[in-house]
């Protein structure tokens, strides 16, 4: 008979994108535009938009989707900038 040990069940740390979070918070809150805004923009539920600004990972459309959205408020340099940010990922 195999004798199994016990593993640790803890999750990996998923958050590598902190300064890109921050970074897409920050535009928002220069933009003068609500989570509620940007979220229903998005198509967006306030969970995956938290995760994104805490930097967590998450599918690369999540990210489109708000450069999509964030096309609407920034000038073109605010949306280069975010499209730049965006790039590194």
């Amino acid at each position: 008979m195999l004798e199994t040990t016990e593993e640790s069940k803890e999750e990996p740390d998923l958050r590598h994108h902190e300064e890109l979070g921050e970074y897409i918070n920050q535009l928002r809150r220069e933009l003068h535009v609500t989570i509620t805004q940007v979220c229903a923009d998005c198509h967006l539920s306030r969970t995956s938009y938290y995760n994104i600004i805490r930097g967590k990972d998450m599918k690369l459309n999540f990210y489109h989707r708000i450069l999509y959205a964030f096309q609407e408020y920034a000038t073109e340099e605010e949306f280069e900038e975010l499209s730049l940010q965006l790039a590194k990922i």
